[in-house]
């Protein structure tokens, strides 16, 4: 769990930008997995992420949505020095906001 209190001190160049949160900076942020060896040679993984609500911009007028994604991975040990993986990253393909323009049109 991180929760980061995060402020712009835009100086004399951009005294607008002062005091607002940095672009892209969630408050909140959480990450929890769980390994679980099903055998000698077989993992099995999960990991599940939060990520608070953050702005899109310095001015800090664009919100992008807090999200949950769920990833998963399935290793098998072929033998000593070999291993092989399969992942899948966001499995519920939970819509995760990474932009918005300023018309207000989300990018996932």
């Amino acid at each position: 769990v991180s929760w980061t209190d995060a402020e712009v001190d835009g100086g004399s160049a951009a005294p607008q930008l002062s005091g607002l949160r940095p672009a892209q900076a969630p408050r909140w942020s959480a990450t929890a997995g769980l390994d679980w060896r099903a055998t000698q040679r077989l993992t099995l993984a999960t990991a599940l992420r939060y990520e608070s609500a953050r702005f899109d911009d310095d001015l800090n007028s664009r919100v992008l949505d807090a999200a949950f994604t769920l990833d998963a991975r399935a290793e098998w040990a072929v033998n000593e020095r070999t291993l092989l993986w399969v992942a899948a990253d966001n499995l519920f393909n939970e819509d995760v906001q990474v932009s918005q323009t300023a018309s207000g049109v989300a990018g996932y």
